[in-house]
């Protein structure tokens, strides 16, 4: 799969900074598939403030014995 396989999916799918307007909020939960993106950056303006938060996928293989 490539970059342009995933167009239709960002334009018609993804929540984005137009999305949610001033005075309006979204509720739930957010899903990332992290197969394709082990490092996440989200930053969140609140007011004046800028909420960041980084999200980084280690994978651990379970014990062999």
């Amino acid at each position: 799969m490539n970059l342009y396989d995933w167009v239709p999916y960002w334009q018609e799918s993804v929540i984005r900074k137009t999305t949610i307007f001033p005075g309006h909020y979204h509720s739930g939960d957010l899903h990332f598939n992290l197969n394709y993106a082990p490092l996440i950056k989200i930053t969140v303006p609140v007011g004046e403030h800028l909420f960041k938060f980084t999200f980084l996928m280690k994978k651990m293989l379970p014990y062999s014995y």
